[in-house]
């Protein structure tokens, strides 16, 4: 989460970074891979053969943070099941 409003400047996918400004022009760049986000996207929108096709074109050292994710996913489910009973 942000500490302050941040304005997006843009995207460069060779380098997997996103960059941000604040409004007094201080830049900062953060780490984004367009796999993760597309599989989340995919986990999210229930289309698990989509999920599937992209978990190996995620690396190695990001699949920690994909767990991290999923395990998210189940919590919030088993949540909402116990909310519903």
């Amino acid at each position: 989460m942000l500490s302050r409003t941040m304005y997006l400047i843009g995207y460069i996918p060779k380098d997997n970074r996103l960059y941000l400004c604040d409004k007094d022009l201080n830049i900062v760049s953060y780490s984004l891979l367009v796999s993760v986000l597309e599989y989340q996207t995919a986990v999210m929108r229930r289309d698990f053969e989509s999920a599937d096709t992209i978990l190996p074109t995620i690396p190695k050292e990001q699949r920690t943070r994909v767990a991290h994710f999923l395990e998210k996913q189940v919590n919030h489910g088993y949540n909402l099941l116990r909310q519903n009973s």
